[in-house]
């Protein structure tokens, strides 16, 4: 029964439903079940030798070639060109090993655990920051590892999708080292239908100021010039020290969408942590130990149509530009011929188990620093997720509030659009104690559980309804602003307040305050209709099933 379970959850691409609250779900993703009846291939096997120059092998291939490869290495200092097959004719680039060397095709391959030594998975070993593979057009990669060597400087992405479509990653290995920097596993530029399954990403970080780099993924995705998307993140393995994922941040002309990132795991170890006793730093360019650039885990700029579902996301903290939030949409235009285009619409955050961060939720919409504004941000569902273990005691740099919610507003730079349309609904968050007292071990701003910020004339429909949280001693509080923050409007009660920054639709009912019995220190009531609520937070029930998904 658990394997007809998870055929549906992972397999099935025209599964889901229309709309998640405000937020409309993703319209298709691609299909690529096993057998590989959605990707057919004529068979045509090729063993090749481990002295084959792999460009060569694969410019040679006829549509529906097997590519057999040796489990031994092959260094190239010259970017890897996938080879061209077709829709009725796929190529395989696999290991040369029977099929049940590798977990089987509803299962992670879990590579430090299983195929670390010399000789367990061929190896593409990229040797200079310029080389990259491309994986081609209608290829099925699986059992293969994608790395680098150890101390040879920076290398920027393993696999860089540009040009290349129709691709399916399945139980691959992509590792940088755990002393160098390696700016990204894949990039999702310029590509569309692709699926990343049942892999592992390790050690892909980046310095900052003292380093080649300055911010790390597992996979990237969001600044193509033609239109992308259709992409399926499933049951992976994701560590990486800037974002585990992200989609946006750089100039784009089209906005992906179609986007499901499900039944992951993403992490980041303890050892890059600054404050965790295994904390083991690495020497910069200047010889002296650095932290890696830690930010979020998961991160929104341009994207359109997501679904995230299912997913366990670990450890994050603060210190280098941002908060360390488990989730952060913030659409974003990097400035003149940027993307004047970009957006964070319809995303639907549901079913996960989020833990040991600084914030749970960051959702905003404003300016970049040379003051460009992205097209659009909103219609946003955020519901049944438990996040607990928010500022944790050895959190790094950590002090923001569990949720944000913000729009900004310039007087003298006009909007094209402000934040709208997001619900917050039934979610458990929990915190690990220090934040309900008069200081904490990084000062006061973290003393509530929603920092909000608004142009004056408010945004709309936004509503926190039925979640469970410690409201710490602050509640809700503004994020400043002067008087082009809604907060400026009123100095009445905090119904009046958010009646200021909160329009339309808007609500702020339902919720379970914990403890309940803690004071308010000079804070007005909030709203009627909060308190006790036996319905409220994440139904535990869908999120532990939705786990199951992860292999």
């Amino acid at each position: 029964m658990k394997k007809i379970i998870l055929l549906l959850l992972v397999s099935v691409s025209v599964a889901y439903a229309q709309t998640d609250g405000p937020a409309a779900l993703p319209s298709q993703t691609y299909y690529t079940p096993t057998p590989f009846s959605a990707t057919p291939s004529a068979n045509i096997q090729v063993v090749v030798k481990p002295t084959d120059n792999l460009n060569a092998v694969f410019a040679a291939a006829k549509p529906g070639t097997i590519f057999l490869l040796p489990q031994t290495d092959f260094d190239t200092a010259v970017t890897i060109v996938g080879p061209k097959c077709t829709a009725t004719a796929w190529c395989y680039i696999r290991v040369n090993a029977p099929d049940n060397y590798l977990p089987s095709w509803t299962t992670r391959l879990k590579g430090p655990e299983y195929y670390s030594k010399p000789g367990a998975l061929p190896r593409i070993v990229i040797t200079t920051s310029s080389a990259t593979v491309m994986p081609g057009q209608y290829v099925r990669w699986f059992g293969v590892e994608v790395t680098r060597p150890s101390g040879t400087g920076v290398v920027y992405n393993l696999m860089n999708f540009s040009g290349s479509h129709d691709i399916v990653i399945d139980r691959m290995w992509f590792a940088g080292t755990p002393i160098d920097e390696t700016n990204r596993g894949i990039i999702l530029n310029n590509t569309y239908n692709v699926t990343i399954q049942n892999s592992w990403f390790s050690e892909f970080h980046c310095r900052a100021l003292v380093g080649a780099c300055g911010d790390s993924q597992a996979i990237s995705g969001g600044g193509s010039t033609v239109q992308d998307g259709n992409f399926k993140i499933v049951n992976n393995y994701l560590e990486a020290a800037g974002e585990n994922i992200i989609f946006g941040g750089s100039p784009a002309l089209f906005t992906p969408s179609n986007i499901v990132i499900a039944y992951n795991d993403f992490n980041k170890p303890w050892a890059w942590n600054p404050h965790d006793p295994t904390y083991a730093p690495t020497l910069g360019k200047d010889g002296l130990p650095h932290p890696w650039l830690v930010k979020n885990l998961l991160e929104l700029k341009n994207a359109s149509r997501v679904l995230i579902t299912g997913n366990r996301m670990t450890n994050t903290w603060g210190g280098f530009t941002q908060v360390g939030a488990g989730v952060l949409l913030t659409a974003k235009n990097a400035g003149v011929n940027g993307c004047p285009i970009c957006q964070v619409t319809d995303v639907t955050i549901r079913y996960n188990y989020i833990s040991y961060v600084g914030q749970a939720f960051q959702i905003g919409y404003s300016q970049s620093d040379p003051g460009y504004w992205p097209a659009d941000e909103g219609r946003i569902s955020v519901h049944d997720n438990l996040v607990d273990h928010i500022q944790y005691p050895t959190c790094y740099a950590c002090g923001s509030y569990p949720v944000g919610i913000g729009a900004g507003y310039s007087s003298t730079n006009i909007p094209p659009a402000t934040l709208h349309d997001v619900v917050i609904d039934h979610n458990t968050f929990l915190n690990d104690g220090w934040m309900t007292y008069a200081s904490s071990p990084v000062g006061t701003n973290a003393q509530g559980v929603l920092n909000v910020a608004a142009p004056p004339s408010g945004t709309p429909n936004i509503s926190f309804t039925n979640n469970v949280a410690d409201p710490g001693s602050n509640g809700a509080y503004s994020s400043g602003g002067g008087v082009n923050n809604c907060f400026s409007v009123t100095a009445g009660s905090l119904a009046q307040e958010f009646a200021a920054c909160w329009t339309g639709t808007s609500s702020l009912t339902g919720n379970n305050w914990l403890p309940s019995s803690l004071p308010w220190h000079g804070r007005s009531p909030w709203p009627a209709g909060n308190g006790v609520n036996a319905s409220a937070g994440a139904n535990m029930v869908l999120v532990n099933t939705a786990l199951t998904g992860r292999k």
